[in-house]
């Protein structure tokens, strides 16, 4: 891996917080070697896929760094993304380790018995760090939650623990704070709601509509002048892969010369939701102009090709492809009372339509192809909207002023090597 070495040969007995020899043994493969590094904030990401919650943690780690402040990085489970991140930060790799908990709690104990951590402050970058909430809050860290999942989808112990345990609850949406206010049985006592930005500034400006085109002919065989409804995501019924569909099937019935375009499509077992989707396209008669393509690492030549949005989500907290789509002048088409999305297109910027009527979503991406006129000036204020309201930097700068992340005094010395331990 560029920039990374593996550190392994590290002592934990007789340190403070030390465990079990099996523990000691599993947390020794995971502290970074010492150096003068000292590090003012802890990063817990949840894994380090290429989606919503590790990108927005990614960018969010490279906006504290330009800011002079250090972030250290741990994982539980790896992924696509891993490269990018260990490219700019250390990294604890816990993904091979089984008391993962035990491991992170010794490593903290170690950089602060060598004076390495200038904060006991620690941002957990989803609901899904849940694991490690109790035990960071028993060491006395700061935990500062954010939040991009609905908490009702969590089981009562999972809530009430992420509620207890999270001194500081970042809410993207005020329908993901809404929807955690209803379903724990406590008060949240301290929280603030701040929507993360467009995570890519110069998304969409990279590359003229004409090239994506051409880009997008090569990928799918689509043809110059094809309408091209593009969506985003993982393939399941959350995301609302099978609505796609069923939209794509009215739309093309009309309107033959328009193509349904699904990024982060891969098959797994048979039961999988893409699956049934590709089996509903063939018996429909519209395999040809419905397209599910791999989850790719460059997907701005097809959003900049595209001609219109479509969210089917059934629900979907604050997605970052909506701000993506928007910063590309695509008018936005979704459900309401899906989550986040109203929240961004209450100023405009596309059409919502009642939730899970299908009927009605066709007919808005109907309209918009039969007035091209109408597309283009909602998807110039889709632009807008994005690049007015939803910038990361004012992102990261918000957030520095609630968590009090400040950077190192002066005279505590860095280093510019990236080390990722792993097992």
């Amino acid at each position: 891996m560029p920039g990374a070495n593996l550190c392994t040969d590290l002592r934990v007995e007789g340190e403070k917080g030390s465990t079990s020899k099996k523990q000691a043994e599993e947390t020794a493969s995971v502290l970074v070697k010492s150096d003068e590094k000292v590090y003012d904030v802890i990063i817990g990401l949840h894994e380090a896929s290429r989606t919503g919650a590790p990108l927005v943690g990614l960018e969010l780690a490279r906006g504290l760094k330009k800011r002079g402040i250090t972030p250290l990085i741990f994982l539980p489970k790896t992924g696509a993304l891993l490269p990018d991140l260990a490219q700019d930060f250390d990294i604890i790799d816990l993904s091979q380790i089984v008391e993962q908990q035990s491991a992170l709690l010794n490593h903290i104990d170690r950089l602060e018995a060598e004076g390495r951590l200038s904060s006991n402050t620690i941002i957990l970058n989803s609901a899904e760090m849940h694991p490690f909430h109790s035990a960071l809050k028993q060491r006395q860290m700061r935990v500062v939650t954010l939040f991009h999942e609905f908490l009702s989808l969590y089981p009562h112990h999972t809530r009430e623990s992420l509620r207890r345990h999270s001194d500081l609850a970042i809410f993207s949406c005020q329908q993901i704070l809404a929807d955690a206010q209803k379903h724990c049985a406590g008060p949240w006592t301290n929280f603030e709601v701040i929507s993360q930005g467009l995570i890519d500034s110069q998304f969409g400006r990279r590359i003229e509509k004409d090239e994506a085109i051409k880009e997008l002919v090569k990928t799918t065989g689509a043809r110059i002048g094809d309408f091209i409804v593009l969506a985003c995501g993982t393939a399941e019924m959350r995301k609302g892969i099978d609505i796609f569909v069923q939209v794509a099937k009215t739309v093309i019935g009309r309107f033959p010369k328009t193509r349904f375009v699904w990024i982060g499509g891969s098959h797994a077992a048979g039961s999988d939701p893409l699956t049934w989707a590709t089996r509903d396209a063939e018996q429909s008669t519209i395999k040809d102009r419905v397209h599910f393509l791999d989850t790719t690492e460059n997907i701005e030549p097809l959003f900049s090709a595209a001609d219109l949005f479509l969210l089917p989500s059934r629900l979907d907290p604050l997605p970052c492809v909506v701000h993506q789509a928007m910063a590309c002048s695509l008018p936005v088409v979704a459900f309401q009372g899906s989550g986040g999305v109203e929240e961004i297109l209450q100023d405009g910027g596309g059409q919502l339509v009642n939730y899970l009527d299908v009927p009605a979503m066709a007919d808005s991406i109907s309209q918009y192809i039969e007035n091209p006129d109408v597309r283009l000036k909602d998807g110039a204020l889709a632009a807008k909207i994005v690049m007015e309201k939803y910038n990361f930097e004012s992102y990261v700068d918000t957030l520095i002023e609630h968590t009090g992340v400040k950077p190192k005094a002066p005279n505590h010395a860095t280093s510019d090597k990236t080390l990722v331990a792993s097992h």
